[in-house]
C-alpha cells in the first residue's frame, strides 16, 4: 500500500474483530498504528493493537472456541501444518509474512477467490476488490483446502447433532470459500463423507485436548495450573451459559472433576 493511500486512512479506536472483518494485516514500526483492519461494511482503518491482541479477543468474545475446532479435527484426521480459527462457516486463517511477529489473517468466508503468485497469496473479496499479503514458501491452495475442510467437518457435526430439529439454516450469501471444496474427491474428503460418529468422535477428541491444557503448561506448580486454568473456563462457561447450556454444563463438569483430581495427586 503505498504512503499517500496510508495517510488517508483513519483510526478505529477499542475495534474488536467480528465475522465480517475480511482480513487484518500486522504492521511494524508504524507512526498510524499496529494493524490495519480491512472490514466488510466499515471500509480499511489503522487500529492500536496487533494482530495478535485483536484475535485474542475475538476468540473471547466472538467465537469461544478459538482453535479448539481445527485441533480436534486435526487430531480426528491427523492433519498437520497451519491451523486456522473455525465457527462453522467463519474460517480466519493466518497467513504469516516473516518469521517472528505477528502474522496476517484473511477471513476465507470474505473471500471468494484466490491466487499464489511472487510470495503473495492473493485474494478477491465478495465485492470484487482484490489485496494480497504476503506469503513465501507455502502450498497456499493445500492450506486453504485444508481450512475449508474443517469448516465443512464443523458444518456438518452441527448438521448432524440437529437433525432432530429437521431444519438447519445457513446464510448462503456469506459463505465465501467455505463451501469452495465440498465437490472436492480427495482422499481427505473420501475419509470425510465415509466417516460414521463425526460428532462422537469430535467431542471426544475435544474433551481429551481440554483435559491436557489444564494441567501442562504449569507442571512445575500443580495449584497454579488449577487457578489459572479454572479462571479461563470460567470465562469460556459464561459464555457458554448463554447460548450453548448444554456443553457448558459438561465441559464445566469435567474440568472440575480434572482440577479436583489434579489437587489430590
Amino acid at each position: 500500500m503505498k504512503d499517500a493511500n496510508v495517510k488517508k486512512l483513519y483510526i478505529y479506536e477499542n475495534f474488536e474483530i467480528d465475522n465480517e472483518t475480511v482480513a487484518i494485516f500486522a504492521l511494524e514500526d508504524n507512526d498510524f498504528g499496529k494493524s490495519i483492519v480491512f472490514h466488510q461494511h466499515l471500509g480499511i482503518f489503522f487500529v492500536d493493537q496487533t494482530t495478535k491482541q485483536l484475535i485474542n479477543k475475538y476468540k473471547d468474545h466472538h467465537n469461544w472456541h478459538g482453535f479448539m475446532i481445527s485441533r480436534t479435527f486435526s487430531k480426528v484426521f491427523d492433519l498437520k501444518g497451519h491451523l486456522p480459527i473455525v465457527d462453522g462457516i467463519n474460517v480466519y486463517l493466518p497467513l504469516s509474512g516473516s518469521k517472528g511477529r505477528c502474522p496476517d489473517w484473511v477471513g476465507l468466508h470474505q473471500v471468494i477467490g484466490f491466487q499464489q503468485k511472487a510470495g503473495y497469496a492473493e485474494f478477491v473479496t465478495r465485492d470484487g476488490e482484490h489485496f494480497r499479503l504476503k506469503f513465501p514458501g507455502h502450498n497456499l491452495h493445500d492450506i486453504i483446502h485444508k481450512a475449508c475442510f474443517i469448516s465443512e467437518c464443523h458444518v456438518e457435526m452441527i448438521k448432524q447433532n440437529i437433525e432432530s430439529f429437521a431444519v438447519l439454516v445457513l446464510k448462503q450469501e456469506r459463505v465465501g470459500l467455505s463451501k469452495s471444496f465440498k465437490d472436492c474427491r480427495c482422499k481427505l474428503h473420501c475419509d470425510f463423507q465415509r466417516m460414521e460418529k463425526l460428532a462422537w468422535q469430535f467431542w471426544t477428541n475435544y474433551f481429551a485436548i481440554a483435559l491436557l491444557v489444564t494441567t501442562e503448561d504449569y507442571e512445575f506448580d500443580r495449584e497454579q495450573a488449577i487457578r489459572v486454568k479454572m479462571n479461563q473456563f470460567n470465562k469460556k462457561t459464561a459464555y457458554l451459559k448463554k447460548v450453548h447450556v448444554k456443553w457448558a454444563f459438561l465441559l464445566e463438569l469435567i474440568i472440575t472433576v480434572r482440577c479436583n483430581k489434579v489437587s489430590l495427586d
